[in-house]
């Protein structure tokens, strides 16, 4: 288990359900290859940005590739027009801009945007 995220230390993690996979209070599996520290964190500030915006029924699961160096955001089943025309699936983007280094959703890779992430800050 991570030394710094798991269920006595982390009060957003409820379940450790595998080394380095862990359910969250926002109904969010959380899954790290190498159960590393970093990527846990990436993915539980992203998954407190998703709760806040009320975006989280859209998320199924996150898994960061640690040898890859690449989360990816697991969504919802959606139809293919639903995704390319919803501000919901863009709202997601961009909060993973502001939360993770480098991510995948629906195929497309995306990278943390470092002007974004250095000066909005999203009091939660």
């Amino acid at each position: 288990m991570s030394g710094m995220f798991n269920v006595h230390k982390t009060p957003e993690i409820t379940n450790e359900i595998s080394s380095g996979e862990f359910e969250t209070i926002f109904n969010i599996n959380i899954w790290s290859r190498y159960d590393d520290d970093r990527e846990l964190g990436e993915m539980l500030w992203f998954c407190k940005y998703i709760d806040k915006a009320g975006l989280t029924s859209y998320i199924e699961e996150l898994f960061y590739d640690s040898k890859a160096d690449i989360c990816s955001i697991k969504l919802i089943k959606l139809e293919e027009e639903d995704i390319a025309e919803s501000y919901e699936i863009e709202a997601i983007r961009v909060i993973a801009q502001l939360t993770i280094d480098q991510f995948e959703i629906n195929g497309v890779v995306g990278h943390k945007n470092p002007y974004l992430s250095s000066i909005l800050k999203v009091v939660i």
